[in-house]
């Protein structure tokens, strides 16, 4: 009887992940509509967002990943730190009494480049740690 308990408990665990990582791409995808847009009701950019909600969905597979795997997201969020602390894509204006925050479209195309790799990445690990539905599904439609 323990065992069988184990198993249901084992299952429900799966979904109940399934269902976070799911939410979480969800919330990404919303976020992509228009990622330099600011969201008032979290008092940040929606690009921040995608990066914490990032962060949130690699921790649903991290104890699956290898070390080489958790050593380049480590990096890779660490680069996309630097370059919006280095480069930030928007800066005030020149002028000294401006302001206003200016968007520098090569800094936006840097970091824009740096999140869609790495939300890739993520997606990708999800899938090779086997957090993405059964490909055998496909097979009949």
């Amino acid at each position: 009887m323990a065992g069988e308990d184990i198993r249901i408990s084992e299952f429900n665990e799966l979904q109940f992940k399934m269902i976070r990582i799911h939410k979480l791409q969800d919330q990404i995808n919303e976020l992509w509509i228009n990622p330099l847009s600011p969201n008032f009701s979290f008092g940040d950019y929606n690009y921040n967002l995608i990066i914490a909600i990032l962060e949130d969905l690699y921790s649903e597979v991290h104890a699956k990943c290898s070390k080489e795997e958790q050593d380049k997201i480590k990096e890779d969020f660490e680069n996309i730190e630097d370059t919006i602390e280095k480069n930030p894509p928007y800066v005030i204006g020149s002028h000294p009494t401006s302001k206003k925050a200016n968007l520098d479209m090569p800094n936006w195309k840097e970091l824009k480049r740096e999140l869609k790799r790495i939300n890739l990445y993520i997606r990708t690990l999800l899938d090779n740690h086997g957090y993405s539905p059964d490909k055998s599904w496909d097979d009949g439609l």
